[in-house]
């Protein structure tokens, strides 16, 4: 590792350091948090949980090699930050990463990958905060919106993207792949925006909906790629499209967990995170 690689790689953990301790200063400024023991057994639960399903992941073929790797390790992260708050949500990220790191050890930790895990709770928190600001319609617009942009940028990428490599191979993206792909991620959108008309939908539907796209936005296709180059110097768009095709099939897969897991808890829970 050169000096220039050296600099830029403490840079980057110095940002995601201060970016956690602005996270959990601002959630603990908007919303104080009220310690009982009720709340750290269940942050403790979730933590537990988060960690386990992260050790559970799977690894996904795609053009015939192991393209990428499927966990559920954000779901209880995220009803962290639904449930408890955004500075609850910081306190659970740094606690699932530091318990992650005790049972996985590595060179030495990480704090992009920490960033990561106080995110998909900070997110969801902050999103139940503004849902409970706006009108059911205007939260159905918003996701709306954010699909259809998603869904081009997703298209538009994928049409000029000629190959990608996975697993050191290179894989010639030929229009019939990628129209193929192309109808993959249309009726999956299209599915999602169904699920946004239905008479029945609600703000928590608009809600796991939203968190499960701007965290796989944020987390796995901005910031993840950026500390792979840090720690391991893979290019930021080296198959950058087998993300997108992941995130394409994550957001239905989290927002329907997140929904049910939901609306199985309790009354008084359901109707506190949007009061």
């Amino acid at each position: 590792m050169n000096l220039v690689e050296l600099l830029f790689g403490n840079i980057v953990q110095a940002s995601a350091i201060i970016t956690i301790v602005l996270c959990g200063l601002i959630g603990y400024k908007i919303e104080k948090p009220v310690w009982t023991t009720k709340v750290m057994v269940s942050l403790s639960l979730l933590v537990v949980l988060s960690v386990t399903l992260q050790r559970f992941g799977i690894m996904i073929p795609l053009f015939g090699f192991p393209s990428f790797r499927i966990d559920f390790l954000h779901i209880p992260l995220i009803l962290v930050g639904a449930f408890f708050g955004p500075f609850f949500a910081v306190i659970a990220g740094v606690v699932a990463d530091l318990v992650g790191l005790i049972i996985t050890p590595t060179e030495y930790p990480f704090f992009g990958f920490m960033l990561n895990k106080v995110l998909m709770g900070f997110i969801p928190a902050i999103m139940v905060l503004l849902l409970r600001k706006i009108s059911l319609k205007s939260g159905i617009r918003v996701a709306h919106i954010t699909l259809l942009s998603m869904t081009a940028a997703s298209i538009g990428y994928l049409w000029v993207t000629p190959s990608l490599t996975i697993s050191g191979s290179l894989i010639e993206l030929g229009y019939e792949t990628k129209l193929i792909v192309i109808a993959l991620l249309l009726g999956l959108m299209i599915t999602l925006h169904g699920l946004l008309m239905n008479k029945s939908v609600s703000k928590i539907r608009v809600f796991a909906l939203l968190s499960a796209i701007v965290v796989e936005l944020v987390v796995s296709l901005a910031l993840t790629p950026l500390w792979l180059v840090t720690m391991y110097n893979i290019p930021v768009f080296l198959s950058f499209i087998v993300r997108v095709i992941k995130a394409a099939f994550m957001i239905p897969i989290t927002a329907l967990l997140l929904e049910g897991l939901i609306n199985a808890s309790s009354k008084v829970i359901r109707q506190t995170i949007f009061k």
